[in-house]
């Protein structure tokens, strides 16, 4: 273990950008926690997604993140795609 922190209690999945030295984290409250790998793994941001959307995808080649948005009430279900900054 090189380093251990704190971002959300209900995650599925987490990817390291390589280009940017960053992490991912797709959190169900609503949210991708973006975190800094070179300043010891800070948030540097977050994201808004919707409630309960906590299963992501990122795809290097294409340098976009994928993240699956459940169906909430009257708002469908849907992917959204993010092209980090």
């Amino acid at each position: 273990m090189l380093s251990k922190v704190s971002t959300c209690d209900d995650s599925d999945d987490l990817f390291y950008d390589g280009a940017r030295n960053r992490l991912y984290v797709s959190c169900g409250d609503g949210h991708v926690a973006v975190l800094d790998a070179v300043s010891g793994m800070s948030e540097t941001s977050r994201v808004a997604t919707r409630k309960g959307a906590r299963t992501s995808l990122f795809v290097s080649a294409l340098d976009r993140l994928f993240v699956a948005v459940p169906a909430i009430g009257d708002q469908p279900a849907e992917v959204r795609v993010f092209a980090p900054q």
